[in-house]
């Protein structure tokens, strides 16, 4: 829970308010004394690069200032890897119609 534990990490799928567009929101913990007394504000998100080499250099930048631990991180990488596939959408195959003769 992120009202009792210091150390906070999420990685959710957030939809624009038209509902097209999706984007990948980090959510952490601040590291601020005044915030901590507000549980609105407690929380920090922000959002992470769609490129596969940006969004994880991203998320372990993130991850190792904050001193999180190493065993999670790799974690945290494949849930952001199921995210973006999750994005992918299937091609729909037309099939040719065929005519009566």
């Amino acid at each position: 829970s992120g009202l009792s534990n210091k150390k906070v990490l999420g990685l959710n799928v957030v939809k624009n308010g038209k509902g097209k567009k999706e984007t990948i929101i980090l959510t952490t913990r601040s590291t601020q004394a005044s915030r901590a007394r507000r549980p609105r504000n407690m929380m920090v998100k922000m959002g992470i690069k769609k490129n596969s080499k940006k969004g994880l250099a991203q998320l372990s930048k993130v991850m190792d200032a904050g001193f999180y631990r190493r065993d999670l991180i790799k974690l945290a990488m494949q849930k952001y890897d199921k995210i973006k596939t999750s994005f992918k959408q299937k091609k729909t195959v037309r099939k040719p119609r065929t005519y009566r003769k």
